[in-house]
């Protein structure tokens, strides 16, 4: 233990931790407030952007008035909507996992009051508890941060293929250099958007690999 017997020093420093420790919970509370706020609204905004793709393929195809050079329903406009639907499911998953450790329960409160403890002993196993939420909540932030920043790519994708499929539909123009440009252009901004490197730490924080196994009940 880094504190020993109570004394005014010893419990001014205690203070002090408790003090830096609720004011990181208090900026991962904002931050992850903030990531479900944008999530939400993209969520809203990808449903209506779903309804007036679908509206508007529907009422193309079934005009005859309106002469296409190519399929209306065209694989590019199918990867761009599943792309969408992929870009609606991580919102809604962005929107849930934030699952934060707050402050301290009532089970906690009236263990630290019943108990008997010293003043200090009491704010040491509280900075120790808070030193835990911490830690959880920098994981479950970095995986809401993961999902967010997939559902934000997925839209950018979505619409640019969606676009290609107008595109060849209109005016059947969309060849393998265009589509490839346009890939790269993808990939890059996806790059930049630093989603490699958020999959990283998504990645490194779920061990999905390692949950597999301990759900298949595998054996190394």
């Amino acid at each position: 233990m880094f504190w020993g017997d109570d004394n005014d020093e010893e419990i001014e420093i205690a203070d002090l931790t408790l003090s830096e420790a609720r004011e990181t919970l208090n900026k991962q509370i904002e931050g992850s407030t903030d990531i479900d706020t944008k999530a939400a609204k993209l969520l809203r905004i990808n449903t209506v952007i779903l309804g007036i793709v679908i509206s508007g393929l529907s009422f193309v195809l079934s005009d005859s008035s309106i002469q296409l050079k190519g399929d209306g329903f065209n694989g590019l406009t199918i990867i761009g909507l599943v792309l969408l639907l992929g870009s609606i499911a991580f919102a809604a998953l962005t929107y849930t996992a934030s699952d934060l450790y707050v402050g301290v329960s009532q089970s906690d409160i009236s263990e630290l009051i019943d108990g008997g403890y010293s003043e200090l002993s009491n704010k040491e196993s509280l900075a120790k508890v808070m030193g835990k939420w911490i830690d959880f909540n920098s994981d479950t932030i970095t995986i809401s941060a993961f999902y967010f920043t997939t559902t934000t790519t997925l839209l950018v994708w979505s619409l640019s293929f969606l676009a290609l499929g107008i595109a060849d539909a209109l005016s059947n123009s969309v060849g393998i250099w265009t589509l490839s440009l346009i890939v790269a252009i993808l990939l890059i901004f996806t790059y930049v958007s630093e989603w490699f490197n958020q999959l990283h730490r998504y990645w490194t924080v779920v061990e999905p690999v390692e949950r597999l196994k301990s759900i298949c009940c595998w054996r190394d």
